[in-house]
């Protein structure tokens, strides 16, 4: 007779702009799956979708599935979150802060985005930069909100005024990151350093390169995640 006990069950859940589409979230997302996996549990994965009586049903079904807790990857609507909240004793948020309007206490796994921020700044005034292009993901967002904070911290510490021109928003994506910067230059806006997530950065070095402008020479560039196609392009210039 077999007497082990089932396999604890688990929901990995995620907008579809957090899927595994997205360099990013991939990896975060096959890291969850590989930590549950080494613990003996199961994992499923479910999408959220935009419409609230999609959410709901895959709520039931997930109620009914007696799964035992739930890792929510990205952003989420707040009244979703109660709602999960609600039915599962275990609701987990990873690399997304929380929000005011969410109803209960939450436990939420992050990186120190305003933290990474800093470092990136300072480093790019120590090697003599003076006006740094902020490349922010979608206005409102809280990694967008977190990269600002971080940049009026370090150019405040630093008694350096904002150009409100040199804060701009985009996808989070390479497409984003170039039409970003293509626009900047066409505005004819000086700047010397670009701040950005990874992937946009390297949007923004091939536009560039597009207007023969030097990385690192001319201007300096760094990308804030750690993803492998950072290191591809670093190998590059």
């Amino acid at each position: 007779m077999n007497s082990r006990r089932p396999a604890r069950s688990y929901c990995v859940l995620f907008q579809p702009k957090y899927s595994s589409k997205d360099a990013f979230f991939s990896g975060i997302i096959l890291s969850v799956q590989q930590e549950l996996f080494a613990r003996d549990c199961s994992c499923s994965f479910g999408l959220i979708k935009d419409g609230y009586a999609d959410f709901l049903k895959l709520n039931r079904i997930l109620r009914s599935r007696d799964t035992q807790g739930i890792l929510i990857v990205g952003q989420i609507p707040p009244h979703y979150a109660s709602v999960l909240q609600t039915n599962f004793l275990n609701v987990v948020f990873i690399d997304y802060p929380g929000d005011p309007d969410v109803s209960n206490p939450y436990n939420a796994v992050c990186v120190d985005n305003v933290y990474g921020g800093h470092l990136a700044l300072y480093h790019l005034l120590r090697i003599g930069r003076k006006r740094i292009l902020l490349i922010c993901g979608e206005e409102g967002h809280y990694f967008s909100n977190d990269l600002l904070r971080a940049y009026r911290e370090t150019l405040a510490d630093h008694h350096m005024e904002i150009d409100p021109r040199l804060v701009v928003y985009a996808d989070f994506h390479v497409k984003g990151g170039f039409k970003a910067t293509q626009q900047v230059l066409e505005a004819a806006v000086p700047f010397d350093a670009i701040f950005s997530n990874d992937e946009m950065a390297c949007g923004a070095i091939k536009a560039l390169k597009q207007a023969s402008r030097k990385v690192p020479e001319d201007v300096s560039v760094v990308g804030f995640d750690g993803l492998p196609i950072g290191e591809v392009v670093k190998a590059r210039h």
